[in-house]
C-alpha cells in the first residue's frame, strides 16, 4: 500500500478553505436602527470560528491571532512543521467611539481585526462575511447592554441620590439596570451625578447650621 503523502502548508490551507465554502453559516450578528428595526445582518467571529477550529484540526492546522495598537496579524501554523507559516496582516485604527470607554474601543478594534484577518485567510467573501454595507460599529456598541462595572456605578449613585430605581428606569425604557444600552449610558451619569453634586452642595450649605446649632444645645455652665 503506498504511502500517503502528506500535504504542504498550502495544500493544506486550501483544503481547509474549500471544505469551509461548503458549511452553511447563518449570520448571528444584527445592526439595529434608533427605531428598533434591524437594518442589515452580519457574520460574527462565532458564526464561523467553531468551524475553523474544526477543520484546522483536522487538516493539521493552528492558528494564532496577535492584536497591538498599530497591527494586527493572523498567522496560519503547520502543525507537522511550526517552522512553516503564513502570515496575514492588517493596520489597526482604534476609533473613539462615543458612549464607550477606552478599552471598549480598542476591544472593538480587536474584534473587528480578528474577524477581517479571518475572512481573509480562509477566504470568506467579503459578500459574505461583510455586508455591502459594513456594519456601522458605533450603532452596534450603542445597542449593546452596558457592562458589568457601569451597572455597579449606577446602582451606587441610584442608591446614594436616593432616587427612585422604578422612575429611572421607566424613563429609559428598560426593566432592570442590566438591560441599560450603551447609547444612554452618558446621560445616565451626568444626570445622576449632577444629582449627587447638588445634594453634596446642599449639605456643605447645611453643615455650618447644623453645627451653630449644636453649639447652643452645650450649656455654658452645668450646675450639679
Amino acid at each position: 500500500m503506498a504511502e500517503q503523502k502528506q500535504l504542504n502548508i498550502y495544500q493544506k490551507l486550501q483544503k481547509t478553505r474549500y471544505e469551509l465554502s461548503k458549511k452553511e453559516i447563518k449570520k448571528s450578528g444584527k445592526a439595529i436602527g434608533k427605531d428598533g428595526k434591524v437594518r442589515y445582518e452580519y457574520f460574527e467571529l462565532n458564526d464561523f470560528m467553531p468551524y475553523i477550529t474544526e477543520l484546522c484540526f483536522e487538516n493539521g492546522l493552528t492558528t494564532k491571532f496577535n492584536f497591538n495598537l498599530e497591527t494586527a496579524t493572523l498567522e496560519v501554523i503547520d502543525s507537522d512543521d511550526p517552522e512553516v507559516k503564513e502570515i496575514f496582516e492588517m493596520p489597526v485604527k482604534v476609533s473613539a467611539i462615543m458612549m464607550c470607554n477606552e478599552m471598549q474601543n480598542i476591544g472593538g478594534a480587536k474584534t473587528f481585526s480578528k474577524r477581517y484577518l479571518y475572512s481573509d485567510a480562509f477566504e470568506i467573501s467579503e459578500s459574505e462575511i461583510i455586508d455591502s454595507s459594513e456594519p456601522n460599529i458605533e450603532a452596534i456598541e450603542g445597542n449593546k447592554k452596558i457592562d458589568k462595572a457601569a451597572v455597579f456605578v449606577i446602582k451606587k449613585l441610584l442608591d446614594e441620590t436616593k432616587s427612585d430605581e422604578g422612575k429611572f428606569l421607566n424613563c429609559l425604557g428598560v426593566k432592570k439596570i442590566e438591560d441599560i444600552p450603551n447609547s444612554s449610558l452618558n446621560v445616565c451619569m451626568n444626570e445622576l451625578n449632577k444629582r449627587k453634586a447638588t445634594m453634596q452642595k446642599k449639605s456643605e450649605n447645611n453643615k455650618p447650621k447644623v453645627e451653630r446649632q449644636e453649639e447652643n444645645l452645650i450649656p455654658n455652665e452645668i450646675d450639679f
